[in-house]
């Protein structure tokens, strides 16, 4: 086995309590096999499809530091954290090969993490590893939620041709497998894909909107992202790869892109407008002591700000 899932312990975790103040840590559920929380948080521990992709290594990284910075977060009216659950992390146990690739084998385990622990009820937030992850994660939407809607914040479309599994083309093999049926890139950049991924929208149901567009008029696009979710099923998978946003550590690291805030706004948005059983934020490859503070920080935002808008969005 090159991964492995192991439960999430608090003791694994460094938090420090203040006196007068209630930090989410305090209500947050670690570890529980069959948890009744609302929201579970997995890790996904794993560089090997960034790198398969030509990507830089340090998607591996990071899963503590992010439960950390979000666990001090204040437990207060805005999110009281009583409702989340740290399911636990999915490992990888070998470093790099450029011989033997093992993403199926990683698949595997992602689907049978959730399948064995996520119930009907509840909705999944995954961090961490390559967008490789995004097939296993499309396929138990499929299976378990009736799901085969994605949208996607993404510089790259993730369409690239299927000779072998890596980080660069789980949407292509997702829509093959017929687990993906409507697909939207928010923010896809004109200079980084190829003209085999841009036939691939021309070819079949898919859209998006790139990132140049945004620039010309951040009000038409707007405009249009409105019009394209009112074409979507009202419950979708979520998917941000933190390349999108410039300067954050990732597999393919940006000077351009949405800022964080604006970020924060896209998802703010769709999770007023849609049910998002599952949110994927992978591609953070953080490996300084300053960029795992930045790179965990900006999750806790983006996990919190998901958390509130669903709660009072669609409550159970």
């Amino acid at each position: 086995m090159n991964y492995v899932f192991q439960l999430a312990q608090k003791s694994n975790f460094s938090f420090q309590s203040r006196e007068g103040e209630t930090r989410l840590w305090e209500k947050l559920d670690f570890g529980s096999p069959q948890s009744e929380k609302k929201y579970l948080i997995l890790g996904i521990s794993e560089d090997h499809g960034p790198q398969w992709n030509k990507g830089l290594p340090g998607a591996n990284n990071g899963f503590r530091a992010c439960i950390e910075k979000f666990g001090h977060m204040q437990s207060n009216l805005f999110l009281d954290g009583s409702e989340i659950g740290i399911l636990g992390e999915i490992q990888q146990k070998e470093g790099f090969s450029q011989t033997h690739n093992h993403i199926e084998e990683l698949d595997k385990l992602v689907e049978d993490t959730i399948n064995n622990h996520l119930q009907d009820h509840q909705q999944l937030i995954v961090i961490g590893g390559g967008h490789n992850n995004a097939l296993p994660l499309l396929r138990v939407a499929n299976e378990r939620f009736g799901i085969n809607s994605c949208i996607n914040i993404d510089p790259h479309a993730d369409l690239r041709s299927m000779e072998e599994r890596h980080s660069g083309n789980p949407f292509s093999f997702a829509w093959q497998e017929g687990v993906l049926q409507h697909y939207h890139v928010l923010g896809l950049h004109e200079g980084y894909n190829n003209t085999y991924i841009l036939n691939q929208f021309e070819q079949e149901n898919m859209s998006y909107q790139s990132f140049e567009s945004f620039l010309d008029s951040p009000a038409d696009f707007l405009l249009k992202l409105d019009s394209i979710l009112n074409t979507f099923p009202d419950r979708v998978q979520l998917d941000i790869d933190l390349d999108s946003i410039p300067f954050m550590p990732s597999s393919a690291w940006t000077p351009s892109g949405f800022s964080l805030d604006q970020v924060r706004s896209f998802l703010r948005l769709l999770a007023r407008t849609k049910s998002i059983p599952i949110l994927h934020l992978p591609e953070g490859a953080p490996k300084t002591e300053e960029e795992l503070r930045f790179y965990s920080k900006s999750l806790a935002y983006l996990m919190s700000d998901f958390i509130k808008v669903q709660n009072n969005n669609f409550p159970l």
